[in-house]
């Protein structure tokens, strides 16, 4: 069963996919090759063990109200979902400037559900991105009308190329 994560670390965003199965726990991260890892705890609170391709990397991960603080190799650095990362910026809203809609993550674009004149509200799905076999919805940041599609619907789009741009409405009376 795989479990898709937007994770920010050090003001990075990511995508994360996490799949368990038969043969173990395989990890991907923003569409790229999977990779095999074995977590254990050692029943130090927060002290985790993680091996991939044979190499160990032992740290400690502590729970913090909107992520986690993870202490490495006398360094530490935190993690947190994209929304809470998002919230706790100033001033940052979206990743993508006002008035675009970027791809985050490299895949397929399999869908473009809106036209130019289309009305948007924001949380509406406007595209479909497929990657590693998984349909990923793209979402409108805010309200507002498309003004122009960048993009078609079967393109191989890299992660930040733009979709579409639209002008942003302030206002919440939209049809």
């Amino acid at each position: 069963m795989a479990s898709r994560y937007p994770l920010t670390i050090d003001d990075v965003n990511y995508i994360v996919e996490v799949n368990v199965g038969d043969e173990g726990i395989f990890v991907t991260v923003d569409g790229g090759e999977p990779f095999k890892i074995d977590v254990t705890t050692s029943g130090l609170p927060g002290l985790m063990s993680i091996i991939h391709s044979e190499s160990n990397w032992l740290g400690y991960v502590v729970p913090e109200s909107d992520g986690w603080r993870i202490s490495h190799n006398n360094k530490q650095f935190w993690v947190m979902g994209t929304q809470a990362a998002k919230k706790s910026r100033s001033g940052a809203g979206s990743e993508d400037p006002p008035g675009k809609i970027s791809v985050p993550l490299a895949g397929v674009l399999t869908e473009i559900r809106v036209g130019v004149g289309d009305i948007i509200k924001s949380g509406d799905t406007v595209a479909v991105i497929e990657a590693m076999k998984m349909q990923n919805e793209i979402k409108a940041p805010t309200n507002g009308i498309i003004t122009e599609i960048h993009l078609e619907s079967g393109a191989r789009a890299e992660k930040g190329d733009i979709v579409l741009d639209y002008e942003v409405s302030e206002s919440e009376d939209l049809p």
